[in-house]
């Protein structure tokens, strides 16, 4: 009888112990991240101050256990804030933001936008940049941050894809050949997959994303249109920047593509959270934080 009951108890610990196990692997079986916009770190310390709630915010768990953050470009209003001053933090707003930013718990990954091309402010974020101030500044950033201008990296088997929209600019176009060949490449290994990149893209339902010369069309990009069509069904997201508003919509009747409001102008802490599964699935909820509420909005 004492040999039964010894049998029963230790059934009873595996069997326990199966169910925990499945329970661990369920937690372990999504992740989620954090998508930032527009941060314009400037002169303006009212924005340092932001960032700095926020970046303690995430490292306190307010968001829930974010694994990384994506920054979707502009994330300084320019450069310098006089190419002629010191290159100090004072005056180089790209060591003004990497050394907020640095102080996360977690990784964090930036794409760039057309304010971060912008060298101080006497240069016209919106006019036309050459091929010469393009590559000055891709080196300007490799020298303050270690950035590339555009890479993707792997996370429990999603594929995140950081695209340049300003690499093609002095062309009248957004993204250059190099970029169009990596992102085939990046595409072809069957991975699902997310991009990040600062200009809105024209979707299949007609809205205002942002100024109609910023936005890109298939017209201005059709090997970029061209490749999202193809691997249309891997694509999973899209997420932009520039417009500073909260949009969204789909592409080929497929692909999700997200805009996210700015997060440097005076109004409340924002941005999306996304949770991603290992079935290729994503939710998405957009938040606004003031104080301390936060007002939740599920897509």
């Amino acid at each position: 009888m004492k040999s039964i009951n010894k049998i029963s108890f230790i059934v009873s610990i595996l069997f326990f112990s199966f169910l925990f196990s499945i329970k661990v692997y369920a937690q372990q079986d999504k992740f989620s991240f954090i998508v930032i916009s527009d941060v314009h770190i400037s002169s303006d310390t009212i924005r340092d101050a932001k960032l700095k709630q926020f970046i303690g915010e995430v490292n306190n768990k307010i968001y829930g256990n974010a694994c990384f953050i994506v920054f979707t470009g502009d994330n300084v209003s320019s450069y310098f804030a006089d190419r002629n001053k010191p290159n100090d933090v004072s005056n180089n707003r790209s060591l003004k933001f990497i050394s907020i930013v640095s102080k996360l718990n977690i990784p964090y990954y930036i794409a760039l936008g057309n304010h971060d091309y912008k060298i101080d402010r006497d240069k016209d974020s919106d006019a036309p940049f050459s091929q010469h101030e393009i590559d000055t500044m891709e080196i300007l950033w490799e020298n303050s941050a270690s950035l590339k201008p555009f890479y993707s990296f792997v996370y429990d088997g999603w594929k995140f894809i950081i695209l340049n929209s300003m690499r093609g600019r002095y062309l009248n176009r957004f993204f250059d050949d190099v970029q169009m060949k990596m992102l085939k490449k990046e595409l072809s290994d069957g991975k699902p997959a997310f991009l990040f990149f600062h200009h809105p893209i024209k979707t299949d339902h007609f809205r205002i994303w942002c100024k109609p010369k910023d936005l890109i069309t298939e017209e201005k990009e059709p090997e970029f249109f061209s490749i999202l069509r193809e691997y249309k069904n891997q694509v999973k997201g899209i997420f932009v920047g520039h417009g500073h508003m909260w949009n969204d919509d789909i592409l080929f009747n497929k692909v999700k593509v997200y805009e996210t409001t700015t997060f440097g102008e005076k109004k409340p802490i924002a941005g999306y959270l996304i949770e991603a599964n290992q079935n290729g699935e994503f939710f998405i909820k957009s938040f606004e934080k003031e104080d301390k509420q936060i007002h939740w909005e599920s897509k």
